[in-house]
């Protein structure tokens, strides 16, 4: 940004932010996003969303073409794209990250730059995906039993009955 104060404050944020032009690369971003991404200032400006270096993937760990990523779709659209999705960093991590991509438009429509902020979810998405997991565990174990199984809370409400207890 032109104002100092705002460059200063946009540079101490733990968000990431990444400003694309119109072509897609990188014409700016700050210390988190550096950070986030694991990537130096200079490997991250100039790259585009569409550089297969990013190696990004789904939710359902399939291949997230960089044409897909939000600020691609929000530079194609002018609409504001937010979506959850994992990047391989340069030291082999797979860390996941929540992405909110909006567009700058000039007077006569044209969308001219995208801003993205993202946080790095990876320890939240690792949880709920060990949760999930379990639960899948637990179930394929219960289904196992010839036993009727019912889980009970401390207030007397069943909150699980498999179906040998129906």
């Amino acid at each position: 940004p032109d104002n100092p104060v705002a460059a200063r404050l946009i540079a101490k944020l733990d968000t990431g932010i990444v400003v694309q032009g119109a072509d897609g690369a990188i014409l700016s971003a700050n210390a988190a996003a550096s950070a986030i991404l694991e990537l130096p200032m200079d490997a991250l400006l100039g790259r585009t969303s569409i550089d297969p270096r990013w190696r990004t993937v789904r939710e359902d760990l399939t291949d997230l073409p960089g044409e897909d990523h939000p600020a691609m779709q929000c530079l194609r659209t002018g609409e504001p794209v937010q979506a959850v999705f994992g990047v391989h960093t340069p030291g082999g991590e797979l860390r996941w990250i929540d992405a909110h991509a909006i567009a700058l438009v000039q007077h006569h429509g044209r969308v001219v730059a995208t801003a993205t902020s993202f946080v790095d979810i990876t320890a939240e998405h690792d949880a709920a995906r060990a949760a999930h997991d379990s639960l899948d565990r637990i179930e394929l174990l219960l289904g196992e039993t010839t036993d009727a199984v019912l889980v009970v809370d401390a207030a007397g409400t069943i909150t699980y009955a498999d179906r040998k207890s129906t």
